[in-house]
């Protein structure tokens, strides 16, 4: 017996709701991922903030808040990079520089080069052991090891 279709059932238009409820679950799952991207950048994890742009671009490459939270992200991922590249210019002329030592571990923190920013934030709690530089530098070397172990 065969099976008739009927003229006015569109089967083209019965897949392009498919496509339409498949791109609401990608839209939202891009929308899902920008606001975990949100809430790793707030908790300043800038890299993991990356990452979670770049998977709502990839489930949704019209996100245009993934696109542009992405470029902010990135814009300032390298300018962090010249940062650490400055800092480290910039001991290579005054090692003791407990500031610059102290700012180049927060950058190096900031991308999740845990091993390089904890030997730098040790490296300030010997020069400035009990001074403030020295007791903040303790705090985020405690804070990095739990990172680190996360």
């Amino acid at each position: 017996m065969a099976t008739l279709v009927r003229p006015e059932h569109d089967i083209t238009a019965d897949n392009q709701g498919r496509g339409a409820v498949q791109a609401g679950a990608s839209q939202g799952e891009a929308l899902r991922f920008v606001a975990e991207g949100l809430a790793r950048y707030k908790a300043r994890d800038l890299v993991g903030a990356i990452d979670s742009y770049r998977q709502a671009l990839a489930s949704d490459p019209q996100c245009l808040e993934a696109r542009e939270r992405l470029g902010y992200a990135l814009e300032e991922h390298q300018d962090i990079l010249s940062e650490i590249g400055s800092a480290r210019e910039r001991l290579a002329d005054r090692p003791d520089d407990v500031q610059a030592r102290f700012r180049l571990a927060q950058r190096l923190e900031t991308l999740r080069q845990w091993e390089e920013a904890m030997a730098e934030f040790a490296s300030v709690g010997q020069i400035d052991a009990s001074g403030r530089w020295g007791k903040s530098a303790q705090k985020m070397l405690r804070k990095c090891s739990l990172q680190m172990t996360a």
